[in-house]
């Protein structure tokens, strides 16, 4: 869908009683906003109010009202797409920026993208110097100290990553996401691991 074709659906959607009724608007809306470059909306945002003149602080308020729409609209979009544990494994491309790993739990990258699902394509990108860390079933390819992984995503697409961890070291745990008909691929998680 473009983006033409969203403001001419919400238009059409809003103007009967003013209220989103369209589950698919709803749940495409709330996939896109977990993709959402917050820091780019914030400074784009800030950039604007400084060429007219006006002091404003966005990234306060966008945060809590971003979260607030994805709980309004739908309580486990989140949830569904990067859930927080996947079979007895903790997902650790869930809500946490940092994660101290137990090294006595299970650990994967785990990405669900239910029906009516806003992503076209994710790519999950490790960069660590440590060699601490092992994936398990997963087709990467690596350029120095970066391996990634993509992944089509159509409907009901399910990928689960063991990983694995021994020794010590840290690794920075990256994700990008394309939204259907958008071309651009945008950084939508972004997640410091430490282990000891």
């Amino acid at each position: 869908m473009t983006f033409q074709e969203y403001v001419t659906n919400l238009q059409t959607d809003f103007k009967t009683d003013g209220v989103l009724n369209s589950d698919v608007l709803v749940k495409s809306l709330a996939s896109s906003a977990v993709d959402l470059d917050i820091d780019q909306v914030v400074l784009n945002l800030k950039n604007r109010y400084d060429e007219v003149g006006i002091s404003f602080t966005p990234y306060n308020n966008i945060k809590p009202l971003l979260k607030k729409f994805n709980n309004n609209s739908n309580p486990s979009i989140d949830n569904n797409i990067f859930p927080v544990t996947v079979k007895n494994a903790i997902n650790l491309i869930s809500n946490q920026d940092t994660i101290i790993i137990n090294k006595n739990a299970q650990y994967a990258i785990a990405i669900n993208c239910p029906p009516n699902n806003a992503f076209d394509s994710i790519v999950v990108v490790i960069t660590s110097n440590s060699s601490g860390y092992t994936i398990s079933n997963a087709n990467l390819y690596a350029v120095g100290n970066t391996k990634r992984f993509g992944k089509i995503m159509t409907d009901n697409t399910n990928v689960s990553i063991p990983i694995s961890f021994i020794d010590s070291g840290q690794l920075v745990l990256e994700t990008y996401s394309s939204i259907k008909g958008v071309s651009t691929i945008k950084k939508s998680r972004s997640h410091y691991i430490i282990w000891r």
